[in-house]
């Protein structure tokens, strides 16, 4: 049985009760056996959101688990994070001068 996995970064603005719906334009996904990293909570990522590439921070992950309707021999692991906007002084904190 095989695991495909999909990541999803979703923006949501300060103040915002929920993200917004738009994910980033380009699929991020991988086939059983392939590394890729998931960003954790508290961690910059840089995806393309809002039309332009841009340092975001993540809040929060859901992982959500489903079986192929077309190969009931795969299953999918969805990952989805919001994302929020990062403070320049974190930023630059995280930076080397």
């Amino acid at each position: 049985m095989g695991m495909k996995y999909k990541i999803e970064f979703q923006y949501k603005g300060e103040g915002n009760a929920r993200p917004f719906d738009e994910v980033q334009p380009e699929d991020i996904s991988s086939e059983t056996g392939e590394y890729a990293p998931t960003p954790a909570v508290g961690d910059i990522v840089a995806c393309k959101l809002r039309g332009r590439m841009e340092s975001s921070k993540v809040l929060t992950r859901h992982f959500a688990y489903l079986q192929d309707q077309e190969d009931r021999h795969r299953s999918w692991c969805c990952v989805n994070l919001v994302v929020t906007d990062v403070k320049a002084e974190e930023m630059a904190s995280r930076l080397k001068e």
